[in-house]
């Protein structure tokens, strides 16, 4: 995918960003992940990798699109797969998610009023 000159750089930057967010919020430290995903790519990662794909200032390694879904199993956070969704995707997953939640309300809602007609017998 090309894109325009200087979208390409802010993409770069916003993943990495993102990318060291989800570690930092995980719950697990840098060298855990790299642990973790190792066996899960079939490569040795490091944490000078992880650090190398996460700064912003020498953007010159590039997390690999293959290892995110590993790393979204490792970390249990999402966000870097739907980070790689084009807007309509995005669009579409955000009305699923608008969609279950309205269906668990719905669900609630019915049984507190069966709960409440048993409740009235």
């Amino acid at each position: 995918m090309t894109l325009p000159c200087g979208v390409e750089s802010e993409f770069d930057r916003s993943f990495r960003v993102l990318l060291s967010k989800v570690m930092s919020e995980c719950g697990l430290r840098r060298e855990e992940i790299a642990e973790r995903l190792t066996p899960k790519v079939g490569r040795d990662i490091t944490l000078s990798q992880l650090n190398d794909y996460t700064t912003t200032t020498r953007m010159t390694a590039r997390f690999p699109a293959a290892y995110v879904p590993a790393f979204c199993e490792v970390t249990g956070d999402d966000r870097l797969r739907q980070f790689l969704l084009n807007r309509r995707s995005r669009h579409l997953l955000e009305l699923g998610k608008q969609t279950l939640d309205a269906e668990r309300a719905k669900s609630e809602l019915i049984k507190k009023i069966v709960d409440a007609g048993k409740e009235g017998s």
